[in-house]
């Protein structure tokens, strides 16, 4: 679902987590977005969300989310055994690249023996990829709701001044990069 966190919008939540072995995962997502996910996800399932084994309950990030302003300083942060789990509020021109409006969606492999794979997808090519999506057992209306999710997040993406990275994770082997370009 975090390939759906895609909307214009003034602030990015920003995710990072660094673990005591010194693999790095970033993930940058819209701060209205986010929030939309988190009702969605909160209207269809009962519980909390585990940060690190802490459990929070949607109605706290939710509140969070809705009283964070942008900051140097996170606005959450779990620790556990060495990883940490930082929460940020950035303004989107931190985050986007002003190159131009995006026109592909990249995803990169960097393996430690230098071997390199990089899938370049236009962004005509991924807005109709949910019409592959086919239910097989699944709930229809989750489906459909899904499929428009995306259909919507790649009609934003198309819309803003400049492409971002979505995810980032950097261990000792390997870098993978989600970015739209």
């Amino acid at each position: 679902m975090f390939l759906l966190l895609l909307s214009i919008t003034t602030q990015f939540l920003v995710i990072t987590v660094d673990s005591p072995d010194g693999e790095k995962v970033t993930i940058n997502a819209p701060k209205k977005f986010v929030e939309s996910a988190i009702e969605y996800a909160k209207e269809r399932e009962e519980g909390c969300f585990k940060i690190n084994d802490e459990e929070i309950s949607p109605d706290s990030i939710l509140m969070l989310l809705n009283q964070a302003e942008v900051s140097d300083e996170p606005i959450l942060e779990v620790e556990k055994d060495g990883e940490i789990i930082k929460f940020w509020i950035k303004e989107a021109s931190d985050i986007v690249d002003k190159t131009g409006r995006p026109r592909k969606l990249i995803i990169e492999v960097y393996e430690k023996d230098e071997s390199h794979i990089r899938i370049r997808l236009p962004l005509w090519l991924v807005r109709i990829i949910p019409a592959f999506i086919v239910a097989s057992g699944e709930d229809a209306d989750e489906i459909r709701m899904a499929k428009r999710l995306i259909k919507d997040a790649i009609s934003e993406v198309r819309k803003m001044d400049g492409g971002f990275t979505l995810v980032e994770v950097v261990d000792k082997d390997e870098r993978v990069k989600i970015e739209f370009d």
